[in-house]
């Protein structure tokens, strides 16, 4: 009777059934804490608090994303809580009792550190499946007003051509284009510029070496053109180069929390002819404004920056600061404009959960603000008055939006484009005419997640017809499209 106790006894309390329970409390109770910290975050971006779990229960990012909706906003504590932990509880149980099937006389110890290699090497394998996974998962969210359109126009309306091809194998994520002068523009590529021709020829390469920028912005420095180059780099901060390459300063501060800067914005917010820079932290910090010699001006704390543009909103010569904070899980997204003081000169309430905007002059000559929402763009005005809604087949709140006022055809009311980042690999293009009509629109995937080209109007010198130019990358090749009336 003793024995049996004792065989019993050591059954249930087997090494695998010791390590899959530490395994599953640590699991619960990491899973708790972010649950907590979800449920008492006001922002909309608080879900991120999970992203761990894409490694840690890598195989549940092939389940259907809507599989456990029915819990409602107690969904990630059971998928992850419960059969997460159950699941890292069950690893180590099953692969003791796999060891022991054959070799039953192993002693603890050894089948203890067989255990743990072998969770090492499971979870190194989901580690290194996650890319996979992850591109499975975002193939299943993709709008289902989308999933049979993408990379397909909705019309003729438009012709779409290459213009310019880098010719060259990238991992390119941004391409900027500005004009430099009326017969020359600068394509911005991940570590280089490209100066190009009115007919896209290529002139000249200014390399910043393998510095690992995000994106590098020409601009415009003062009255006389100077030119300059805004360089952002990940995890650390600004630098600022002239029109040969060369460095002029830099600025690299983090926040309290050890935080790198989240973006670089342009404008002459005091009038004075000169470009500032805004930074700003998407939490804690808020928005830094450096002058032109890249020296601190002030500071303006916020929570939780959504997103921050920049515009002369009240015609007075000086372009005006306006953000979206993100802290909008209730639904309502709130807006604040500052002045080159950093003073707090309008804020406004919206009753949206798009905290990405647009600030445009069509149909008005004052600016409003474009919001994108499910299937649809809304515009209102900057007391939040509405101006017009435009249907927007796939349409989502959350993603980058770019917009661009384009007068196709010298003789007709301009049209307005929007770009929308849907998902991570996902673009859509709108272009609406003057009464709000959709009469184009075309998705594309592209295999560089982080790629997100603007949009620029170019002239056609001939004609004076404009036509919309943007980024692309096909073939892992950067390339320049162009949008013109198809003939």
């Amino acid at each position: 009777m003793e024995k049996k106790n004792k065989g019993f006894e050591t059954k249930r309390l087997s090494i695998g059934f010791k390590i899959g329970v530490i395994a599953a409390l640590l699991h619960l109770g990491l899973a708790v804490y972010a649950f907590s910290t979800y449920i008492n975050s006001c922002s909309s971006t608080a879900s991120l608090v999970f992203i761990i779990f894409f490694f840690l229960d890598a195989p549940f990012l092939l389940l259907p994303r809507d599989i456990f909706t029915v819990f409602g906003k107690a969904s990630p504590l059971i998928l992850y809580g419960f059969f997460g932990s159950m699941m890292w509880f069950f690893i180590p149980y099953l692969i003791d009792k796999i060891v022991v099937f054959p070799f039953p006389k192993t002693i603890k110890a050894v089948r203890a550190v067989i255990v743990l290699a072998a969770i090492g090497l499971i979870f190194w394998g989901f580690k290194n499946s996650t890319h996979f996974l992850i591109s499975h998962s975002i193939k299943q969210e993709r709008p289902s007003e989308l999933k049979k359109s993408l990379n397909k126009e909705s019309s003729g309306f438009l012709s779409e051509n290459i213009i310019f091809d880098s010719n060259q194998f990238s991992l390119i994520s941004i391409i900027n284009l500005a004009a430099e002068n009326k017969n020359q523009s600068i394509i911005s590529l991940r570590n280089q510029v490209i100066f190009i021709d009115e007919n896209f020829k290529e002139q000249r390469r200014i390399n910043f070496g393998n510095s690992g920028f995000i994106s590098i912005q020409p601009f415009t420095f003062d009255a006389n053109d100077t030119l300059r180059f805004l360089a952002h780099k990940n995890n650390e901060g600004v630098y600022v180069f002239d029109q040969n390459g060369n460095e002029l300063w830099n600025f690299t501060q983090k926040s309290k929390h050890s935080i790198s800067i989240d973006g670089a914005g342009l404008g002459d917010v005091d009038g004075d002819g000169k470009k500032e820079v805004v930074l700003f932290f998407r939490y804690t910090n808020g928005i830094t404004l450096l002058d032109s010699s890249g020296n601190i001006k002030w500071t303006h704390p916020v929570i939780a920056i959504g997103k921050v543009e920049m515009a002369d909103v009240d015609n007075d010569g000086a372009e005006e600061i306006i953000y979206t904070n993100s802290n909008n899980a209730s639904g309502k997204t709130s807006f604040e404009i500052l002045n080159g003081k950093g003073e707090s000169i309008k804020k406004l309430e919206v009753a949206t959960k798009s905290y990405e905007f647009a600030l445009i002059k069509w149909q008005s000559e004052a600016y409003n603000i474009l919001l994108t929402e499910e299937n649809k763009i809304r515009i209102i005005n900057l007391n939040g008055e509405a101006v017009i809604s435009l249907d927007a087949p796939g349409c989502r709140e959350y993603g980058n939006v770019q917009t661009a006022i384009v007068k196709f055809a010298n003789n007709q009311k301009p049209y307005l484009a929007v770009k929308k980042k849907l998902h991570p690999d996902l673009l859509v293009l709108y272009v609406y005419d003057y009464n709000g009509k959709l009469v184009y629109q075309k998705s594309e995937v592209y295999e560089f997640g982080s790629f997100n080209p603007p949009l620029i109007v170019k002239k056609d010198n001939q004609t004076n017809n404009e036509k919309l130019v943007t980024g692309s990358i096909r073939d892992n090749r950067a390339m320049i499209l162009e949008y013109r009336l198809a003939q």
